[in-house]
């Protein structure tokens, strides 16, 4: 890589609390992520506040994301659990298919990235959609202001139990992509929600059995996810504020799809329990009941959105 150093394993030495990065302009063959719908972008403001932006290093075709803060540490410690050759720990061996792969820790300039593979690599003109899963989007460290800016942000999270934070659709008759951003997605309640889902989808084209296909293969791999964490996770981890990354590109009659988890910079061990909006934990489980806990946070969100999924289903065979 230009000006790039990637590594296997982070190193012990470095200070998680250091923050403190100033970037130079990117090195050759280094880009902001061309298909990214949401999160922090790579801007000059950006730049100088050092947040998890994202960028491509195009010679690996890595995806780069900034460890801005102790959240990304965070994040970089649980795909190193995840993906470390010495790991015999069931539910992350299995959660490795609905990740991405971690690549290793990478170095540029004086910032640190997590380094994983571009979800969109292999796609001909990729249409893809960020959603935000969980009713609760509060970690068990935020205060009562950041809980109630969390609420405030989308109040009707707590009836849908996820949020669409950007679309990038492919629109194959005009041969252009159509830019959907987090705005977009706070403007749906429960009633329109289905309108977002349907842009994504883009059955307006001419080809509604590919769509249809395509429909199958998302609610399938949802699915999939979903008994992850109904008979995986149970007592593990909670994923907060964590989103899926759903992508397809639909060329010559032929389907492909995927739906991956992304962003853990707030999955916590299954003990932690968020706070409520009074600044109070919530009411505290025995030893037993928390051992044998769920997300019931995330599967709440993850159902919602099958639930509506699937009712467009019901409508497009």
């Amino acid at each position: 890589m230009n000006g790039v150093t990637v590594a296997a394993n982070s190193d012990a030495s470095l200070e998680e609390g250091d923050t403190e990065h100033h970037l130079s302009p990117l090195p050759v063959g280094i880009e902001p992520l061309p298909n990214q719908v949401a999160g922090h972008f790579y801007t000059k403001s950006e730049k100088s506040h050092c947040k998890n932006y994202l960028l491509k290093e195009n010679n690996t075709g890595y995806v780069l994301k900034a460890i801005g803060d102790k959240r990304g540490w965070r994040e970089l410690h649980l795909y190193e659990d995840i993906w470390s050759p010495q790991c015999a720990q069931t539910h992350l061996l299995q959660l490795r298919s609905f990740v991405p792969v971690f690549r290793g820790l990478v170095e540029l300039d004086d910032t640190k990235f997590l380094a994983m593979d571009d979800l969109c690599a292999g796609y001909q003109k990729p249409s893809v959609m960020d959603i935000k899963v969980g009713a609760i989007t509060y970690d068990p460290e935020a205060d009562k202001d950041k809980i109630e800016k969390e609420i405030s942000k989308y109040p009707w999270a707590k009836t849908l139990g996820f949020r669409i934070l950007g679309i990038r659709l492919y629109k194959k008759a005009t041969d252009e992509y159509i830019v959907k951003d987090s705005y977009f997605g706070k403007t749906l309640t429960p009633e329109t929600v289905t309108d977002g889902l349907l842009f994504y989808l883009n059955f307006d084209e001419k080809d509604c059995e590919q769509r249809s296909q395509l429909l199958k293969q998302l609610i399938a791999r949802l699915h999939s996810i979903e008994e992850w964490f109904l008979r995986s996770n149970v007592g593990h981890l909670k994923f907060i504020s964590s989103s899926l990354l759903f992508v397809y590109s639909l060329h010559d009659n032929h389907v492909k799809s995927d739906v991956k988890m992304i962003d853990f910079a707030h999955v916590f061990p299954n003990h932690c329990e968020p706070k409520s909006n009074t600044g109070d934990y919530l009411s505290q489980k025995s030893e037993a009941s928390e051992a044998k806990a769920m997300d019931t946070n995330y599967l709440f969100g993850l159902q919602k959105i099958i639930e509506y999924l699937l009712k467009i289903s019901e409508k497009a065979i």
